[in-house]
């Protein structure tokens, strides 16, 4: 009988297997002996080292130390590192890594990774914004101020930072970008004029990747009682209020001068999202019970006094909508491409995953096709998306990672895989 092999046998067996045949075992196991046995401290070693042995550039860690762990430990790592793997395997990209940051001493309320992956940045309490340099060794937390900074450029400390944002002007984000940021104080008698939209040039000094600012815009906005959404480019700011959406053609606004619209929408939706197109254009996701909405308008701007921001008026037409019902409250939407010609955005739907299609130069030539058949209405009760990208996409459904590709012509062009993990891996799962 299988149940007499000795465990520690069991376990030198084991320590020779792959990583799906061992799960294999403890799914067959019954009894308890046998299911421990598999879990014995040389079973994860070996995984562990012949890991190690075959990615000798992971950060997964190095062999010495790795056998001073406790067999929980190396099974976390290993795991961890194993999901990483299936979630990030795409040939020539950089190869991910984990590391300790240490916080600033203020709270920190948002975090953003500025484009190019280098660093990444935090807004605080103080509203003070840091950022760490991830190419260090050991990435120290650094205060970004403004060089030309005077008692106009600075957020004060009654003020914390809700949302950041980035944008990238010359191409290669590692020779600078811009940052946007929203502070608001909570500390104002006049709420109206408790929030500020600040816009600041980032250029790395050298090698080091020491940081420096420059102050361009800082605008004020509206007082909005929850935390805004926002989104720009190089033309536009648009940032979400109740029931309406204010956009600002911010490089023609001054401190007392704001150019700007204000877009009111009918009913009483909720804005998911809001994606700034071009000089002209704003794609906006709204939620309103179980109807979702996406929807793009044709913007013309409005000149109004910094008076007049509460003032709500309409000067933008629909010119693109789309209505979907999703009983899947998981759904979701990637972030929005541009290719030079077309801005492109990948939807995730109950029924499959489409494709939207908004040229630059012909805005009522709007497009939404399915480009795979990936399907969530079968899997919803427990199945959740981690990621969405231009060409490919990973969710978990139960105790199974499905990674799925497409491509942006046909759905022959799709594909899905799915690779099953122990219940064990889900805690890291749903950290992702």
């Amino acid at each position: 009988m299988l149940c007499d092999i000795p465990p520690e046998i069991v376990s030198e067996i084991a320590s020779h297997l792959p990583y799906r045949d061992i799960v294999t075992l403890r799914q067959v196991f019954t009894h308890e002996d046998l299911r421990n046995a598999t879990d014995a401290h040389v079973v994860w070693l070996n995984l562990a080292k012949q890991y190690v042995t075959e990615n000798p550039h992971s950060h997964f860690s190095n062999i010495q130390s790795i056998s001073s762990l406790t067999t929980d430990q190396i099974r976390e790592r290993f795991e961890k590192r194993l999901l990483v793997d299936h979630l990030w395997q795409s040939p020539g990209k950089v190869y991910p890594t984990m590391k300790r940051l240490k916080k600033p001493s203020p709270r920190m309320i948002t975090v953003g990774i500025a484009p190019g992956g280098r660093w990444l940045f935090a807004g605080t309490d103080y509203c003070s914004l840091y950022y760490w340099d991830l190419e260090s060794d050991d990435p120290e937390p650094v205060h970004l101020v403004p060089f030309d900074d005077d008692v106009d450029n600075t957020p004060g400390e009654g003020y914390t930072i809700t949302a950041i944002d980035f944008l990238v002007e010359h191409g290669d984000p590692l020779s600078g970008f811009i940052i946007a940021f929203i502070g608001r104080d909570f500390h104002r008698e006049h709420k109206e004029s408790g929030e500020w939209l600040y816009i600041w040039d980032v250029v790395p000094q050298d090698a080091s990747g020491t940081l420096k600012a420059k102050r361009l815009r800082t605008l004020p906005l509206p007082y909005h009682g929850s935390t805004s959404r926002f989104s720009f480019n190089d033309h536009l700011v648009a940032r979400t209020m109740t029931k309406r959406l204010d956009v600002y053609w911010w490089r023609d606004c001054t401190e007392t001068r704001l150019v700007r619209c204000t877009l009111v929408l009918e009913t009483d939706p909720i804005i998911t999202s809001v994606y700034v197109i071009g000089s002209d254009k704003l794609l906006v996701y709204t939620r309103h019970h179980d109807q979702h909405k996406a929807q793009l308008y044709a913007l013309e701007p409005e000149y109004s006094d910094v008076s007049e921001t509460g003032k709500a008026v309409s000067h933008a037409t629909e010119i693109w909508s789309f209505r979907f019902c999703s009983e899947y409250k998981g759904y979701k939407i990637s972030r929005l491409y541009f290719d030079g010609a077309s801005y492109r955005q990948i939807i995730a739907m109950i029924d499959g995953i489409y494709s939207l299609t908004i040229p630059a130069s012909q805005a009522d030539g709007v497009t939404l096709t399915k480009v795979s058949n990936f399907d969530l209405h079968q899997r919803q009760s427990d199945a959740r998306l981690y990621g969405l990208g231009l060409n490919k996409g990973c969710c978990r459904v139960g105790t199974e990672l499905y990674r799925f590709g497409y491509s942006n012509a046909l759905t022959s062009g799709s594909y899905e895989h799915g690779v099953m993990f122990e219940a064990g891996i889900d805690p890291f799962l749903r950290r992702l």
